[in-house]
């Protein structure tokens, strides 16, 4: 399983209003006039995000399809329809970093065949968000719009279908049904078992990690057998906070009757929700129902054991390739790297990619897939070649 750990947490808002209840009503709220409908939408796994297309005036945007967020648009779409500001507010985003921003009136939002009209949405800025730059110029299809329809992912195929209408998803009779909960900002929560003790957690489709918790919820759980990841931080939609990452072993975690071992769950200072991410998809084609509060969990192939990593991660830095993030006590680290180091390359490939976006693209080819690499570094004027395998943490 790859594992990210540049940890990346898209937008759990939280509103702050002069009339908070006059505000949830309009973000909770997407009017549509589609009925006995079923449509089928492509979507791209782009920096492990779910991204779809979105129909806005006479453009057509990229968009994270997310279950732990708010409908919103960028500045840039702001610019070109000049929508009706209803208010401006204060929102924090899932790291707790806040920023006072628009909630706009959109008269209408397609995606595909499916409208929407006079839809309230938040007008954000991801220019402190480079992964999210990276992977969209849209925003976020959020809770309001997703919970009053049945969505079902489909990993493999690269699809997601919608419609009104349960009995028009045909594949759930060996699926596993999953009763869900809401907030009163419409996201998604399931009872989860680690090790035995309950928990819940929000199923957030728009977190790239596969299981996170809050501090306190996890030192519930394991304050001993802990792993620290230096270097690295939390982004989210509002911006990113440096932090140390610290990973705990799941053991057994179970939702429902589907069933996980050995998992990393990363937790944060700033984390302020635990979360079940969206990694899943590829594991089980999910399906949303929550207008009848409910999920179903279709297994595509059975989930990978345990943890295995490299130890370090990398970054673009002012034109140079530098180690991100190094997991303390790794064979990485007592092989030398240290944080800030120079790569020149990586299997005897020079690494010249010119921005963010295209060397997180170059990173991923060059790492993933492969249990050995030898990267070259570049300490103190002076090339070293390191040789280094995937180690099995647990």
């Amino acid at each position: 399983m790859r594992f990210l750990y540049f940890s990346f947490f898209l937008i759990t808002l939280q509103v702050c209003a002069q009339k908070p209840k006059e505000v949830l009503n309009w973000i909770n709220t997407a009017p549509s006039k589609n009925k006995n409908f079923y449509f089928e939408i492509p979507f791209s796994y782009r920096n492990d995000e779910i991204v779809i297309q979105v129909r806005i005036g006479n453009h057509t945007y990229d968009y994270i399809f997310d279950t732990g967020g708010y409908n919103n648009i960028t500045d840039a779409i702001q610019e070109k329809n000049n929508f009706p500001i209803l208010t401006r507010q204060t929102v924090g985003s899932s790291n707790k970093i806040k920023k006072e921003i628009n909630i706009v009136k959109l008269d209408s939002l397609h995606i595909g065949s499916l409208a929407f009209h006079d839809l309230a949405a938040l007008q954000m800025n991801f220019d402190e968000s480079p992964t999210i730059k990276c992977t969209i110029d849209g925003g976020l299809i959020g809770a309001s719009i997703i919970k009053n329809y049945i969505w079902q992912i489909d990993y493999p195929r690269k699809k997601i279908i919608v419609t009104d209408q349960i009995a028009k998803i045909t594949n759930l009779q060996k699926a596993i049904k999953v009763p869900v909960t809401f907030n009163s900002r419409l996201m998604p929560y399931i009872d989860v078992r680690i090790n035995g003790k309950k928990e819940k957690m929000m199923f957030d489709l728009g977190s790239s990690t596969l299981f996170s918790m809050t501090e306190k919820a996890a030192k519930k759980h394991d304050k001993e057998n802990v792993y620290e990841i230096i270097g690295g931080g939390t982004e989210g939609g509002n911006g990113t906070i440096k932090e140390s990452i610290y990973v705990m072993n799941s053991g057994k975690l179970e939702i429902k009757n589907l069933y996980y071992s050995n998992k990393p769950i990363l937790y944060t200072s700033s984390n302020n929700e635990s979360l079940i991410g969206n990694p899943i998809i590829k594991d089980y084609i999910v399906t949303l129902n929550f207008k009848d509060d409910e999920m179903y969990f279709l297994p595509v192939e059975t989930a990978d054991e345990g943890w295995i990593t490299y130890g370090f991660t990398l970054k673009y830095d002012n034109g140079k390739t530098k180690i991100a993030t190094l997991l303390k006590g790794s064979t990485a680290e007592k092989a030398g790297l240290q944080i800030d180091d120079v790569v020149e390359g990586i299997n005897g490939k020079k690494i010249d990619c010119q921005d963010f976006c295209m060397c997180k693209k170059t990173y991923n080819i060059l790492l993933e897939g492969k249990n050995e690499i030898v990267i070259s570094l570049n300490k103190d004027g002076k090339t070293q070649q390191i040789r280094l395998e995937k180690q099995k943490i647990f």
